[in-house]
């Protein structure tokens, strides 16, 4: 014990000498993924998604110059909604999940298989689709019915659409 107690002023003395440099830490400014724009942004991007018609408190960004994204609130359920073209999963969400489901669902000409997933144990879900090369992700993590986020994507999967044959 003697032993151990003598070797704790030799300890300070070396973190005193060898553990500091003297210098301050340099201040690296990373530049910030998400970018703020507007619609007219995630269009020239090549992403022209939107928030529905009646979504109100909408914002726009763009993630590492490659994700759209919406955030929006619908019926009192706040969503975020992305778009990119991209093989990867672009949600941003790491959740358990259950309930799993696809909704298939056929319009003029188009076909859209959204995989909707709830959070297991707590609020929220998940619905997913493509269209050809570009992924789509619409999360909430508001208390929001399987159905309800459902018919909110296949709004949105059909507007992008629409909105992807006239771009």
């Amino acid at each position: 014990m003697k032993k151990f107690l003598a070797l704790i002023p030799v300890l300070i003395i070396f973190l005193l000498l060898f553990g500091c440099s003297g210098e301050p830490l340099s201040n690296t400014n990373l530049p910030n993924p998400i970018v703020d724009t507007d619609a007219a942004g995630l269009a020239a991007l090549g992403l022209p998604i939107d928030a529905p018609q009646d979504a109100q408190n909408i914002s726009y960004s763009i993630i590492s110059n490659q994700i759209a994204q919406v955030f929006f609130t619908a019926d009192s359920v706040s969503y975020n909604y992305r778009a990119a073209k991209s093989e990867e999963d672009i949600s941003g969400v790491y959740e358990t999940f259950e309930d799993v489901h696809d909704v298939l669902i056929d319009g003029d000409g188009w076909t859209a298989a959204i995989t909707v997933k709830m959070v297991k144990d707590a609020d929220g879900g998940l619905a997913t689709w493509r269209f050809g090369d570009t992924i789509f992700s619409l999360f909430s993590s508001d208390a929001v019915s399987s159905e309800v986020l459902s018919r909110t994507a296949m709004a949105l999967a059909e507007k992008a659409y629409i909105d992807f044959s006239v771009s």
